[in-house]
C-alpha cells in the first residue's frame, strides 16, 4: 500500500457557519489581506483566539467568525492571545476582549512593565501622540482593568493553558531578546510615541505550540529568521512536531528558517499563510511562496494577489444575481477569506482542508501572480 496522506483537500462547497464536532480540532486562519486572525477549536466547544483583524463590516472577523456558528464568545473562549501589537495583528483586538468576557488573555512579557504601561495610560490625556497601535493596547488593558483580569505574560516555554487534553506552550520571546527590551526602555519617552514601537517589534512577538491529545500545531506569528534558531535549539521546548503550521510573518523570507520545518514540523503537513498588502509590499513574495512549496505540498493562502483574475466561489452567484437586477453583498460569516482546518482529536487521520471565501491554494497564488 502506499503511504497515506496526512490530508485532503475538501475544496470550498461546505458551509462555513457549520461547527466542528465535539470531538474535532479545528484551526481556521482569517486573513483578508491585511490582517490575520486564528480561532481554534480544542474539543467540546472550548475556543482560542490569536490575534485580530477587521471583517467587511467593521466587525473583529474571529467575533464574526464565531457568531456565525452560534457560538456565544463570552462563555466559549477559554484564551485570547495577542502575539505581538502590529495594528494588523490587532485591529478589533479590544472587541475581542470585550466578547470573550470569560477568556484569559496573553500578550508578550515585554508588557509585563508598568512604567511602559503607565507611559501609555498617560498618553490619554494628550489623544495627538496615540498611534493606533498603542490605542488599542490601551483599550485592551483598560478592559481587562475593569474586570480585574492580569494578563499572562508569555515567553520561551511557558505553558499559557493546560487541560486534560489541551497544552498551549508559549515559544517566545526567549531571554535574550527579553533582555535586549530591557536596555531598550531607557530610549522610551512620553513626548514621543513613534519610540513606543519596540513593543510591536516581531522580535518580542508570540510563538504558540499547541496540542491537543495527539494532534499538534505551531503558529509562527511574525517572529524573524534569526530568532527562530533560538526557538530551534531550545531544549526545553516541546519536542512533538507539528503537522499545521500558520507560517511565520506572511510568508515573508525575513521569517524563513528551514531548520524550523527540518526540526519542528512533520514530513507532510499543512502550511497556511495569511498575505499581507500594504501599498508596494505584498507578502509573500513569489520566491516566499515557493519556498513554502518546497517543504509542504498542502500549502494555502487566505485571499489572493491583488489584481487576480481568479474569483471566489461567490462571485458566480453575483454574476447570476447581477443579471437580474439584484445587488447583493457579502457579508457576516460569508464575507470572510479563511482557511479551515479539522482533524480527529480522538481518531487522528488526516486533516480536512476547507477554503472559503477568496481563499485558494498556494501553487494558485503563485501561478496567478505569474501570468
Amino acid at each position: 500500500m502506499g503511504r497515506q496522506s496526512a490530508w485532503r483537500d475538501v475544496g470550498t462547497l461546505t458551509d462555513i457557519a457549520q461547527q466542528p464536532d465535539a470531538d474535532q480540532f479545528e484551526l481556521a486562519t482569517i486573513g483578508p489581506g491585511f490582517g490575520e486572525s486564528i480561532v481554534l477549536h480544542v474539543g467540546n466547544g472550548r475556543w482560542l483566539v490569536v490575534d485580530s483583524c477587521l471583517g467587511a463590516n467593521g466587525r473583529a472577523a474571529a467575533l464574526q467568525y464565531l457568531d456565525g456558528m452560534g457560538v456565544d464568545p463570552s462563555i466559549s473562549v477559554d484564551l485570547v492571545v495577542a502575539t505581538h501589537w502590529d495594528i494588523d495583528h490587532t485591529r478589533g483586538l479590544s472587541q475581542v476582549v470585550g466578547a470573550c468576557s470569560g477568556a484569559a488573555f496573553c500578550c508578550s512579557s515585554v508588557l509585563r512593565h508598568r512604567e511602559l504601561l503607565a507611559m501609555i495610560s498617560a498618553r490619554t490625556d494628550h489623544p495627538e501622540t496615540m498611534t493606533p497601535r498603542l490605542q488599542v493596547l490601551h483599550d485592551v488593558f483598560q478592559t481587562l482593568g475593569s474586570r480585574n483580569v492580569r494578563p499572562t505574560f508569555a515567553s520561551a516555554n511557558r505553558t499559557l493553558l493546560s487541560t486534560d487534553d489541551c497544552e498551549v506552550w508559549s515559544l517566545s520571546p526567549s531571554d535574550a531578546t527579553y533582555g535586549d527590551f530591557l536596555q531598550s526602555l531607557e530610549s522610551l519617552s512620553t513626548d514621543n510615541p513613534r519610540r513606543a514601537t519596540k513593543i510591536v517589534s516581531n522580535h518580542v512577538s508570540v510563538v504558540l505550540w499547541i496540542r491537543v491529545s495527539e494532534v499538534v500545531v505551531l503558529l509562527g506569528a511574525d517572529l524573524p529568521t534569526e530568532l527562530w534558531s533560538e526557538v530551534v535549539d531550545d531544549p526545553v521546548r516541546p519536542s512533538d512536531r507539528a503537522s499545521a503550521f500558520k507560517v511565520a510573518h506572511h510568508g515573508s523570507i525575513d521569517a524563513y528558517n528551514a531548520d524550523v520545518w527540518d526540526a519542528m514540523i512533520t514530513a507532510r503537513p499543512v502550511a497556511v499563510v495569511s498575505p499581507f498588502r500594504n501599498g508596494r509590499i505584498k507578502l509573500p513574495t513569489l520566491d516566499g511562496a515557493r519556498r513554502i512549496l518546497q517543504h509542504a505540498t498542502a500549502a494555502y493562502a487566505t485571499t489572493r494577489r491583488p489584481g487576480d483574475r481568479a474569483h471566489s466561489r461567490y462571485d458566480l452567484v453575483n454574476e447570476v444575481v447581477d443579471e437580474q437586477g439584484v445587488n447583493i453583498r457579502r457579508d457576516g460569516v460569508d464575507a470572510l477569506d479563511v482557511v479551515r482546518l479539522r482533524k480527529d482529536i480522538r481518531v487522528g487521520g488526516d486533516w480536512s482542508i476547507e477554503l472559503f471565501g477568496n481563499a485558494c491554494h498556494l501553487r494558485d497564488y503563485v501561478k496567478l501572480a505569474d501570468e
